[in-house]
């Protein structure tokens, strides 16, 4: 397992956890609509490093698994959003939790980030799982550093992790 660079051999694989019922069901944007141009867009537009960073999650034999980001990278604040979506057949067999250790240590060490947050929708409860197993426990709300990022409602379960070497760790 590994994180490397989106390529654009990537869209096909991407395209269909995209347009997995199951796996879109409970996120909030609509990728069913998405088209293999949008893909090799998003992968095209992922070259160009800005506030927004993603990477290819890749098997031993460098296929694409999924994708992990870090958005909206506010270094004056040090925080970012946490993004992740993994094909089904890779489901259970720890590419998730993989990389969302390597983004984490990419965002305190290489970013020099103090938080980075997400969210799930509570009908998500293979995801809010997840992130308990990893150590992480649901926040009340929105951490003060999603600083309006997204728009809190019910629907949401909040994470956070915090470097570690800031005041408060979120990861248990």
């Amino acid at each position: 397992m590994r994180l490397r660079p989106l390529e654009a051999r990537d869209a096909e694989g991407m395209l269909s956890w995209m347009h997995d019922p199951l796996a879109v069901s409970l996120l909030s944007a609509d990728f069913a609509s998405k088209t293999p141009e949008d893909c090799r867009d998003f992968i095209a537009a992922a070259a160009n490093p800005g506030p927004d960073r993603h990477w290819a999650i890749a098997d031993d034999a460098d296929a694409y698994v999924g994708t992990v980001s870090l958005k909206g990278i506010d270094p004056d604040y040090g925080a970012a959003e946490f993004a992740i979506a993994v094909r089904r057949e890779a489901w259970g067999k720890g590419f998730s939790g993989f990389a969302l250790r390597a983004v984490l240590e990419k965002a305190f060490g290489e970013f020099g980030l103090s938080v980075v947050y997400w969210y799930v929708n509570r009908l998500n409860a293979r995801a809010v799982r997840f992130y308990e197993k990893q150590g992480f426990s649901p926040l009340s709300g929105p951490p003060e550093e999603a600083r309006g990022a997204v728009r809190a409602d019910g629907r949401m379960v909040w994470f956070e992790a915090r470097s570690p070497a800031g005041e408060e760790s979120g990861h248990g």
